[in-house]
């Protein structure tokens, strides 16, 4: 009870009875089975299943040299600007050591769900010397 399971059909023979697969998937609280009749069939079909069972992570790779945080602009989708917080409750902060932004909380929660499509970083330029 309360375990998922994912059915995965192999071979040419998968789709002599498609009805029964399908009735396995159901009964393991899933949407249909997967099938695989070579092996790029089965890495696009476990790709898939894990894709459902893993969340995306809240850790981004920042592309190029690591940069001054103060001057980043994070945005969800042209949204407003995301705040940093270095407390790690909510928002994004920055680790120079992976040159990577992670974010918490609730925008955590938002890149999880799949409802972020664009995540957005601009770099700023720093201010004038005085």
């Amino acid at each position: 009870a309360g375990v998922t399971t994912y059915v995965l059909g192999f071979g040419s023979g998968f789709g002599s009875d498609p009805s029964a697969l399908n009735r396995m998937a159901t009964a393991g609280g899933t949407p249909r089975p997967f099938s695989a009749d070579s092996p790029a069939a089965l890495d696009a079909a476990l790709d898939a299943i894990a894709a459902e069972i893993i969340p995306p992570s809240c850790t981004v790779e920042l592309d190029g040299p690591t940069r001054d945080p103060m001057l980043f602009q994070v945005r969800f989708d042209g949204g407003p600007l995301i705040p940093r917080n270095m407390s790690h409750t909510s928002g994004w902060d920055y680790d120079p050591a992976t040159n990577t932004i992670t974010f918490y909380g609730s925008e955590c929660e938002q890149v999880q769900s799949g409802s972020v499509t664009n995540i957005e970083v601009d770099f700023g330029c720093p201010g004038p010397l005085i």
